[in-house]
């Protein structure tokens, strides 16, 4: 029988290619912003009813799964650089929000967690039940 051979990337190609899209997720996080500040009222549906920065999480989760694939210090040590940047841009995001929406933010943050999708997903389901009763 002859084994099909597996073929991977050599650890520096690994670690550049998952230098360049951490760069580029970086660089499209900052730009995203732009298109969102005309946003007048809270979004509280859809998967903003789960999480309030499902792109912020999506990247973030992008990073540690690059830190988790590559196995590699360097890639570590980066992936919690980005993540470290992408937290504090949710945390600016946040204030910036608070400043703009007041009140209604406020009471959006009560309602729904910034990255935990799992406790989102449970604090939608009792809201739904409560809105049946």
């Amino acid at each position: 029988m002859i084994k099909a051979q597996k073929k991977e990337l050599e650890p520096k190609v690994r670690f550049l290619l998952d230098i360049t899209i951490k760069t580029a997720n970086l660089k499209r996080i900052r730009r995203s912003r732009r298109r969102w500040l005309k946003t007048t009222v809270v979004v509280d549906s859809g998967v903003y009813a789960l999480v309030r920065h499902p792109i912020y999480l999506s990247f973030f989760l992008m990073s540690l799964s690059f830190v988790f694939i590559s196995q590699h210090w360097l890639n570590l040590l980066l992936g919690v650089v980005v993540m470290s940047f992408i937290y504090n841009d949710m945390r600016r995001e946040e204030k910036n929000n608070i400043e703009k929406f007041g009140d209604d933010y406020l009471r959006y943050m009560e309602q729904v967690p910034r990255m935990n999708f799992v406790l989102g997903t449970i604090r939608l389901q009792r809201r739904m039940k409560q809105k049946v009763k």
